[in-house]
């Protein structure tokens, strides 16, 4: 029950922006750009229509930024999303240049994207897609306890009707190019915006304040509302854990020599489909280039265009994720179309069609992202805390040289891919189909080289820690980035297990836990704090000690 006796909130409304409202920003980061509308809220129908519009826009694969910008590798990369609040909503796009790119030109490439929208210059079968993708993701969230109740949270949150939230893919279908174009005209306008330039450089315009001495906290630990009371005090009855077996909660069983691990999926009709490889860029640091290079590529029968709309249509997606270990081809969407998604990947791995112009953009926007990463302080501190955690020698074996990346050619990128499904690999499968329907799929849609050639699955090993040492890595910056890391080489132990879920939880867990509290909370101390005891990845593997 709301409380009657809180004050009303009041608040004044934005002024409307009439002529773009332009910002500068000054630092150290590599340029980007940002830019934002403004529509009303969460309340209001227009913010159904934005979320249409969004994905019309960019949705990652066919979408007018996707296939006119990022495909066509006019810039580094831009992105687009609508944030639907209370009170209003924000559209938002960002970018960032190629070498030699100014922020301007990036500006005017999103803002042409964005007059085709308001023109209706986009094919109007992205609007099926968009509700079958949307309709996908809500059929993925619903199997989760936490988003179902997140849905009533953001439903309380934004004041909605429940009974309209959960017919909202119902009312999103009715959106029509024509509501997206009148959408767009009102709010998405021509001048109507605000935009920030992330520029290089020294802001002399910063105001200096003197920092607030912090009080600390005491922890009142010790004390229990009376919420707490009456929770603590409820009679529980006490459940019994249920373990997985996995000798039966999951199948195993041989399809042309490939060993498959299957899970049936009775919740939905949504389907996953991996191929797992035991090699990664520890055997080859050219996969993860290769992997990318690919899905800018077409066939003799499909343009990269075509490939994404189709995909898109199907509300399938497929992925190559290249890890130092190991790689994996994913295929996810409605089970129903998985054997039309499986033909267009495959026709892409055997059939990918080279275009060296595309190879040398790649080339040069992948020599541009590593130089904006070394502008970046997290990405600089992540970079340090590989190298402690592996060493030197792990970092260059699985990473290419700049003289590497610009001497490699398509032919050979194409055929690292292409020769991945002449290895042995495993298949792992949840979604609806029955065991036989599933051999039966992989018999027809899944093309495997006659001799399988074999592969031993190895672990990328964190370096012993048997003496104290300090790794520096100079950023001239406000915020420090702190790491303590200790690895003993102590083994997994499964007596142990539970003690060490209760001690991480209890002690770092989250913004709950003992760290996080002290640490932030009571001393002011730090923005962000954890500790825990990382258990194993495998069985010969060892804990480590990680306190950030």
């Amino acid at each position: 029950e709301p409380n009657k006796d809180l004050p009303e909130l009041k608040f004044e409304t934005a002024s409307v922006i009439e002529s773009p409202m332009s910002k500068d920003v000054y630092g150290l980061d590599a340029e980007n750009i940002m830019i934002g509308w403004k529509y009303p809220g969460a309340k209001s129908e227009d913010a159904f229509v934005a979320e249409v519009a969004a994905s019309v826009l960019y949705n990652g694969s066919a979408g007018l930024i996707d296939l006119n910008i990022n495909q066509q590798q006019k810039v580094l990369g831009a992105y687009g999303m609508s944030y639907g609040r209370p009170d209003a909503g924000e559209f938002i796009l960002m970018g960032n240049p190629k070498q030699g790119q100014t922020l301007e030109e990036v500006r005017d490439i999103l803002l042409a994207e964005v007059a085709k929208l308001r023109n209706g210059e986009f094919d109007e079968t992205v609007l099926s897609g968009t509700i079958n993708n949307m309709k996908k993701e809500l059929m993925r969230s619903l199997e989760d306890n936490g988003s179902r109740a997140d849905m009533f949270v953001q439903s309380f949150i934004n004041g909605t009707d429940w009974s309209d939230d959960v017919k909202s893919i119902e009312r999103m279908q009715k959106v029509t190019k024509e509501d997206i174009m009148d959408w767009a005209g009102r709010y998405l306008g021509e001048n109507n915006y605000a935009i920030v330039y992330k520029r290089m450089g020294e802001d002399r315009n910063v105001i200096k304040v003197t920092a607030p001495k912090i009080t600390p906290i005491k922890s009142n630990r010790d004390k229990k509302s009376a919420f707490l009371e009456e929770i603590t005090s409820t009679e529980v009855k006490p459940i019994e854990p249920s373990f997985i077996d996995y000798t039966t909660a999951l199948e195993q069983f041989d399809v042309d020599g490939l060993n498959v691990l299957y899970v049936q999926n009775e919740l939905n009709d949504l389907a996953d489909l991996y191929y797992e490889f035991f090699t990664g860029t520890q055997d080859d640091p050219a996969l993860r280039l290769a992997s990318n290079y690919l899905s800018y590529l077409g066939t003799p029968t499909r343009s990269a265009e075509e490939i994404a709309r189709e995909m898109y249509q199907l509300a399938c997606s497929f992925q190559l994720r290249c890890g130092s270990a190991g790689s994996v081809i994913s295929i996810s969407g409605l089970s129903e179309n998985l054997p039309a998604a499986m033909n267009i990947v495959e026709d892409l791995i055997y059939n990918a069609v080279p275009d060296e112009s595309i190879l040398a953009n790649l080339k040069a926007d992948m020599l541009k992202s590593r130089a904006d990463a070394k502008l970046n302080q997290s990405r600089c501190f992540s970079a340090l805390q590989r190298y402690v955690l592996y060493g030197p020698e792990f970092i260059d074996k699985v990473t290419l040289s700049n003289d590497e990346i610009m001497a490699i050619t398509s032919e050979e990128l194409i055929d690292k891919v292409r020769s991945l499904l002449g290895y042995q690999h495993e298949v792992l499968y949840y979604g609806p189909s029955s065991e036989k329907q599933l051999s039966e799929l992989l018999k027809k849609h899944h093309r495997t080289g006659a001799d399988l050639k074999p592969l031993e699955k190895t672990y990328t090993e964190c370096i012993p820690t048997p003496s104290s040492k300090v790794y520096l890595a100079q950023y001239d910056a406000k915020q420090l980035y702190y790491l303590q890391y200790s690895n003993r080489g102590e083994k997994l132990d499964l007596e142990a297990e539970p003690y060490l879920d209760m001690y991480n939880e209890y002690f770092g867990g989250g913004m709950n836990a003992i760290v996080f509290q002290e640490m932030r909370e009571a001393r002011g101390l730090a923005y962000s704090s954890s500790a825990r005891l990382m258990k194993p990845s495998h069985k010969d593997d060892s804990y480590m000690y990680y306190a950030f």
